[in-house]
């Protein structure tokens, strides 16, 4: 799913970047590619279509899992009468619920669900809510190629209603495990166009 608000070319752009346009915009399907052509912009959608999975699915089914487990224990020791095994039964997945979510809460839950790159500009799509920002408000590009999932955190100059960075999983080939993948390159290098435009850049190879 695409919106029209960074396509089209007579779409009205957001008093302040970040901030949600007061235009409501139909988003309208492009057959599930995550890159294609409308009205001569390209979009190319850069977050991981896993991500919701990541952020969603797996927390749920996990601490589901986790809660089943529980509760068939204390049935069955309530059953038999055995009191003495409820701290067993509830101390060490206790500690491990806490842990999980701690865990999750720092690499997982800050995710946003799609980043789409719509040429001068990147719309973020997050709990129903659709943000869209100029490459000019961020001010950084930081890839961590060591955490599971990959993260890639795009930094802004100020707060907005999505916070101070957007955080990503981004479209990262299999193969390609630690080493900094060509897009955060890329982004880098539009966000310094954006920044100083009157700059001439020398491409070291």
């Amino acid at each position: 799913m695409i919106s029209r608000s960074c396509l089209s070319g007579k779409g009205e752009r957001p008093a302040l970047s970040g901030q949600l346009s007061a235009k409501r915009f139909r988003f309208a399907s492009i057959n599930g590619d995550a890159d294609t052509t409308f009205l001569g912009s390209r979009v190319a959608q850069i977050s991981s279509k896993s991500t919701r999975f990541i952020k969603r699915t797996f927390p749920t089914v996990f601490f589901a899992i986790l809660g089943f487990v529980v509760c068939a224990g204390l049935v069955d020791a309530l059953g038999k009468q055995q009191p003495e095994k409820l701290p067993l039964l509830i101390g060490p997945p206790l500690v491990m619920a806490v842990f999980v979510y701690v865990v999750f809460r720092r690499f997982v839950f800050d995710l946003v669900d799609e980043v789409w790159d719509c040429g001068d500009s990147i719309l973020v799509r997050n709990r129903g809510r659709e943000f869209r920002f100029s490459f000019a408000d961020f001010r950084d590009v930081y890839y961590d190629g060591r955490a599971k999932p990959a993260r890639l955190t795009l930094f802004l100059h100020q707060r907005s209603d999505i916070g101070t960075m957007v955080v990503l999983v981004p479209v990262t080939p299999y193969w390609l495990v630690s080493a900094e993948p060509s897009l955060v390159r890329e982004l880098a290098g539009r966000i310094d166009a954006a920044q100083w435009p009157n700059v001439t850049r020398v491409v070291c190879p």
